[in-house]
């Protein structure tokens, strides 16, 4: 997964495409036939699942990967309802969509994340390129909340509907007044 899309993140994003955080046996060998594996999957099942739940997490692929990435999620999430928000408030210092090691561990040291985790482990996880020459965006992270964000399906993301163009004689709301998205009366 780390060699074919960049970490163990992203790969589980490709296995996960309904973003539930398991997958079920067949899901998971639609999962893996549809990124290209073909080998053994009942065996690389039962390694993997290998308490019998019925079910794989990032977890059973990597534990330690599992616990980090559902440690810092859990805690933007907390703190702010949403992740675009948590991402645009917390980790997103520039407001590029390009987050750097630095702005990451800036992040992770105001959240109550347990002890031994870090800003640079995080970024390494979520980072598809060498730390050196890469960036994490929202979409290596969560590409369902950025996709909601960017407005591939309503959600808590969307901004709220225009008021109704007043009609003649009706008042108009002064232009200081009006959203930038709304669109002028």
């Amino acid at each position: 997964l780390r060699r074919h899309f960049g970490s163990l993140v992203a790969g589980w994003r490709a296995l996960d495409v309904e973003m539930v955080g398991k997958l079920s046996f067949n899901e998971f060998c639609r999962s893996c036939r549809r990124i290209g594996f073909h080998g053994n999957f009942k065996l690389l099942w039962t390694e993997l699942d290998a308490q019998g739940a019925g079910a794989v997490t990032l977890a059973d692929i990597e534990p330690r990967t599992g616990q980090v990435v559902e440690s810092f999620r859990a805690q933007m999430l907390k703190r702010h309802g949403n992740m675009h928000k948590a991402w645009k408030k917390e980790v997103d210092l520039y407001g590029n969509h390009a987050v750097h090691d630095v702005e990451m561990v800036k992040a992770v040291e105001g959240l109550d994340l347990p002890e031994g985790i870090d800003g640079k482990e995080v970024f390494q996880m979520l980072s598809r390129w060498p730390p050196s020459l890469g960036t994490v965006r929202l979409r290596d992270f969560d590409h369902d909340a950025e996709r909601r964000f960017r407005g591939g399906r309503a959600s808590a993301f969307a901004l709220p509907p225009a008021p109704a163009v007043p009609s003649a004689g009706e008042e108009q709301l002064p232009s200081s007044r009006r959203c930038a998205a709304c669109p002028k009366a």
